[in-house]
């Protein structure tokens, strides 16, 4: 959904982790609900604005805007958020090279290197707190501004 600044985005998002959060605590087996949740934003300002997402932030949403009932705010701690933005899944070099390191450990007639982090390695570092999850539920905060460049 494309809302403007104050629409509720941030609420609506807190309605649905509240959802599935108290549904997957009282339906632990179930398919159709789940405790995780990745929410990517565009930058910093934005991942910080979201901080109100997690059940442990003094003012979150479901408590201050009594989205769940004071009785169950107890059960929303069992959520697992990670609020990260999108810069963060670019895949990172594992070995720092200067460009004669590099030629160096390459050989004239080597193969590139393959120094650069594999995709498991970079959901370990982004999302470790999901990891081992079934099920997780990824919220695009802000998605128009979240993309990739145009491929060739």
């Amino acid at each position: 959904m494309t809302l403007a600044t104050g629409a509720g985005k941030t609420t609506v998002m807190a309605m649905l982790i509240a959802r599935q959060t108290l549904n997957a605590v009282r339906r632990p087996g179930s398919k159709h609900y789940t405790r995780g949740f990745l929410i990517v934003t565009p930058g910093l300002t934005i991942r910080d604005r979201l901080r109100v997402l997690q059940p442990t932030d003094p003012d979150n949403y479901y408590g201050t805007r009594e989205l769940v009932p004071h009785d169950l705010l107890e059960d929303m701690k069992k959520a697992r958020i990670v609020i990260t933005n999108y810069h963060a899944f670019k895949r990172r070099d594992r070995l720092e090279l200067s460009a004669g390191g590099r030629a160096l450990l390459q050989g004239r007639t080597g193969p590139d290197l393959e120094t650069l982090e594999t995709e498991g390695q970079m959901l370990q570092r982004v999302m470790p707190e999901l990891m081992g999850m079934k099920h997780v539920l990824a919220l695009n905060d802000e998605a128009h501004h979240c993309y990739r460049e145009k491929p060739p």
